[in-house]
């Protein structure tokens, strides 16, 4: 039942990856300036908006994160030392490496994330409980413990050091960062305010079945194509229609994403919840 990735319109599929790797550059980073969590964001320069891939990765965790080698390939900031390092104790692998990165005389050990956070304040106590997935199987804080301690502490087990040693790079000289960008949304009826977030990371609303516009025409896009911005030329369906596919989705315990177009022509990007 789920939309391909090619059939937003008449566009061939580099098409569609550009338009990926644009939603990709407009989703900011979860945080800038400060740590967040004892985390450091890595921001660094892209002059590019072209890249080509040749064997794009079906998983959108994963494109995103090809999208974020490409662009480092292409910076003049640093250069990619190695990429995707599987650590193994004999033959179960126990992590991976995203990346290593060269900036003048440092090396950087960057783990890469992309994520859709929703805010719902009846998870937790503060502002990074209340981050949670669209089906309330992922969340912010548990992300940032991972990063923190699993994901990012690999660097110092036998087996990242060894890694190390093979790259010729003394331990001493690795930094530890996260690149870490977010689309968030917030709910419809309530005005949120954050400390520790970056605001300018919002890119929509959710609501409820309820609460949705009857007046609006509707488009959901599949996974890959959330990285998108909503644009025109697409197979709208009227309000009966887009709610008819989203019930179906909603039974499953599944939050999809929606776009919406207004009579005027305005266009927003929004998830449904199931919860």
């Amino acid at each position: 039942m789920e939309t391909t990735e090619h059939s937003l319109s008449n566009i061939d599929g580099q098409e569609i990856i550009k338009r990926q790797l644009d939603g990709y550059l407009a989703t900011e980073t979860l945080w800038k300036g400060t740590d967040l969590a004892g985390l450091k964001q890595l921001e660094f320069e892209h002059r590019t908006h072209s890249i080509n891939i040749e064997k794009p990765e079906k998983r959108l965790g994963k494109r995103a994160e090809q999208f974020f080698i490409e662009l480092i390939k292409k910076t003049r900031e640093c250069k990619l030392v190695s990429q995707n390092i599987q650590l193994k104790s004999g033959k179960i692998t126990i992590g991976e490496i995203d990346c290593i990165l060269k900036k003048e005389d440092d090396f950087y050990h960057v783990e890469h994330v992309y994520k859709f956070y929703l805010y719902d304040q009846t998870e937790g106590t503060n502002e990074l409980d209340y981050w949670i997935g669209p089906n309330r199987k992922d969340c912010l804080n548990f992300k940032l413990d991972k990063l923190k301690n699993k994901q990012l502490p690999i660097l110092q087990t036998d087996q990242g050091i060894q890694v190390l040693k093979d790259l010729n790079i003394p331990p001493d000289k690795v930094q530890q960062y996260v690149h870490f960008r977010a689309q968030l949304f917030t709910p419809k009826t309530k005005h949120v305010q954050f400390k520790a977030i970056n605001p300018t990371a919002i890119a929509g609303y959710y609501y409820r079945l309820d609460e949705l516009p009857t007046n609006y025409a509707y488009f959901l896009p599949c996974k890959l194509n959330w990285l998108l911005k909503p644009y025109e030329n697409v197979e709208w369906k009227t309000f009966k229609e887009g709610v008819s596919e989203i019930k179906l989705l909603l039974s499953a315990q599944k939050s999809p994403m929606c776009w919406l177009k207004s009579n005027s022509g305005e266009l927003e990007k929004c998830f449904v919840v199931w919860w």
